[in-house]
């Protein structure tokens, strides 16, 4: 099997802050009416994005399950610069 020659950039201090963001968008593509551009009017998709995002939000910083706050805490400690 041939080796790569051009070994692709990664870096894992950057990777740190992109990975929420990403992971969160992809949570918000699961709300159909996000997802699909259900609106057509601008002020009301934004309205259903800030919405899905309230409740992305909520859903994260809600009830405290068995790993909820320790998760925060990791969370919160691995964004640290």
């Amino acid at each position: 099997m041939p080796r790569r020659v051009k070994v692709p950039a990664f870096s894992a201090y950057l990777y740190r802050f992109c990975n929420p963001v990403e992971r969160f968008f992809s949570k918000l593509k699961h709300y159909r009416a996000v997802a699909t551009r259900f609106e057509k009017h601008d002020p009301n998709h934004l309205a259903f994005v800030k919405l899905a995002a309230a409740r992305i939000w909520m859903r994260f910083m809600g009830a405290p399950t068995d790993r909820g706050p320790l998760r925060r805490r990791h969370i919160a400690r691995s964004m640290r610069v």
